[in-house]
């Protein structure tokens, strides 16, 4: 049975944390965060807009498509003597 996982023992063969790889890795990431752009307050709350009508008509749409398919289904049942 190994002692340690077989990943921890690679690691430690191949000399541990290459620190200049790690420094670069970083100053990537924070140039890469740099780039990003952060919506205004308007902004944000234009798409917030943006998705709360759009949340309530797929709600809308598929509480009538609901009903139509229940009340289908009940149609169905009855015409087929079970419900």
């Amino acid at each position: 049975m190994l002692k340690y996982p077989i990943g921890v023992v690679q690691f430690a063969e191949s000399g541990g944390v290459d620190v200049e790889k790690l420094r670069k890795f970083f100053r990537e990431i924070r140039a890469e965060i740099r780039k990003i752009h952060w919506p205004n307050r308007d902004e944000l709350l234009g798409a917030t807009g943006v998705v709360l009508i759009i949340l309530g008509v797929t709600g809308i749409y598929f509480f009538f498509l609901d009903m139509v398919f229940s009340n289908a289904m009940e149609a169905l049942l009855r015409a087929l003597g079970i419900g």
